[in-house]
């Protein structure tokens, strides 16, 4: 059996700890407000309040095999401080989500060959692609909606 955590379970990863708990897996999941760790253990989540800017320590949330990175945050130090925390941690996958704009608005397909933008989320990518501490799967969404994140929202 997989253990997986998911720092940031807002709309997306908390969608996703359901799912993976239907499927059978131990989910950790995390949050930086305190008033939505009830909200994770009533879905059966091991919730943790993590906030990376801290720097605190997460050793029981990294006590797993693999971490989904669901977090917003373009903290470049507080990505190098949790990097070095998963190298001394069990984790063996990272899954990193991102985002299409580090592209740029360029109104065309984009591969991943495509040359990204000199921006806190690239540099980010870059430090979790060139570790070779762990294997890394960056996801690059766009688009994304659902709950309450409605596409006829952004053009009212």
């Amino acid at each position: 059996m997989k253990n997986i955590s998911i720092l940031g379970c807002g709309w997306l990863g908390r969608s996703l700890a359901i799912s993976l708990l239907d499927e059978g897996y131990v989910v950790k999941g995390s949050t930086t407000r305190e008033e939505r760790l009830e909200l994770l253990e009533m879905n059966n989540i091991d919730a943790f309040k993590i906030d990376i800017t801290s720097f605190e320590e997460f050793d029981d949330f990294l006590n797993v095999d693999i971490l989904i990175i669901a977090i917003t945050s373009k903290d470049l130090d507080g990505f190098h401080n949790l990097i070095s925390q998963i190298q001394e941690s069990s984790i063996q996958k990272v899954i990193f989500i991102s985002a299409t704009s580090v592209y740029g608005k360029l109104n065309k397909v984009m591969t991943e060959e495509d040359a990204v933008l000199k921006t806190p989320l690239a540099a980010i990518e870059t430090l979790f692609r060139e570790n070779t501490f762990f294997e890394t799967t960056i996801i690059r969404f766009s688009g994304l909606f659902g709950g309450n994140r409605n596409p006829a929202n952004w053009f009212k």
